[in-house]
């Protein structure tokens, strides 16, 4: 799933794995970018994503884009007609400001903002370091083995409390080790 805001409205995408999540989420950030207008829109449009995997590819797929949209690659007609239809902007104008978009990207690479929930997060804590009263170069680790263990725990005591509980569990593990899975 994925949410954005763009003129003070969250827009939610949520969908399957394989069903061209990036593809759409690249899409809206494309339309975003153009419809901005400035040559430096893309600073103030964050897309979040969870891996770092998630994040570069995101990244290398905008770029290729819109290097593919200011040279009339025919792999992005497809692109270049929905981006008319949602933009109401003319194809000209689509490939000028993807030319500029681009170039002015790979300028300031540190300012386009694809990243994972956690180097948001981590972003977020800095910026609010001297309100919140704690060190600017501070360092956030997520443990998600602490976490997990907790979520455990906290399941496990449910679960003496809950007879129904425990059997939904017990029954869905038995199912996950039938299939010879572990999660």
């Amino acid at each position: 799933m994925s949410i954005s805001m763009h003129s003070n409205k969250f827009l939610a995408v949520k969908s399957s794995a394989g069903s061209g999540k990036t593809t759409r989420l690249v899409r809206e950030y494309i339309r975003l970018l153009l419809q901005g207008g400035e040559a430096d829109h893309f600073r103030h449009i964050l897309a979040i994503t969870f891996t770092n995997k998630a994040t570069d590819e995101m990244k290398e797929r905008v770029l290729r884009a819109l290097f593919g949209l200011a040279q009339k690659d025919v792999e992005q007609d497809r692109l270049l007609g929905e981006l008319v239809s949602d933009t109401g902007l003319d194809e000209d104008t689509i490939r000028l400001r993807s030319r500029i978009a681009h170039r002015r990207i790979l300028h300031d690479y540190g300012d386009f903002s694809i990243s994972t929930i956690d180097q948001f997060a981590t972003r977020l804590v800095r910026s609010f370091s001297f309100e919140l009263n704690i060190p600017a170069n501070v360092e956030i680790e997520l443990k998600d083995d602490r976490l997990i263990r907790k979520t455990v725990d906290g399941l496990f005591e449910k679960m003496s409390a809950d007879e129904r509980l425990c059997r939904i569990l017990i029954s869905y593990s038995e199912h996950k080790y039938s299939q010879g899975l572990s999660y």
